[in-house]
């Protein structure tokens, strides 16, 4: 059944003016430095028409430009900002371990999500190694 409403109604589809209607979207409400690409277009079953895959992004980008994106604003929209962004991260997660060494905490002396103290005998509420959070140690 689901095929025959396709077929009678099919999926409308998206062209590449609409994908850059929708960055500026972003842009607009987000604001430059917060607006990216990505490639991954693994599982998907309808692209838009001019971007079928990422060969197409100077197509996009072209758009963009005459759109009145500058050339740096473009740089940043493929990479540029995801790039910053890994840069702050890098020098936040330096900045931390300056200030104080790895933590030698215990999966097992923390605190349960219920605000209960853990238990410390083995076999109440301890769990197993490679267990995914299933069951008590055996």
């Amino acid at each position: 059944m689901a095929g025959e409403y396709l077929a009678d109604h099919p999926r409308p589809r998206a062209t590449l003016a609409q994908v850059a209607d929708h960055v500026e979207h972003v842009r607009r409400v987000a604001g430059v430095d917060h607006v990216g690409l990505g490639g991954d277009y693994d599982g998907v079953e309808d692209l838009p028409d001019g971007l079928e895959d990422v060969s197409r992004y100077p197509a996009l980008i072209a758009e963009l430009l005459d759109r009145g994106w500058s050339r740096d604003e473009c740089v940043r929209l493929v990479g540029g900002n995801v790039l910053r962004v890994f840069r702050e991260a890098e020098a936040a997660a330096r900045s931390a371990s300056a200030r104080r060494g790895p933590s030698t905490a215990r999966i097992e002396d923390l605190g349960r999500a219920d605000g209960s103290a853990p238990s410390h005998r083995r076999g109440q509420g301890a769990v197993r190694p490679g267990a995914g959070g299933r069951g008590p140690a055996r």
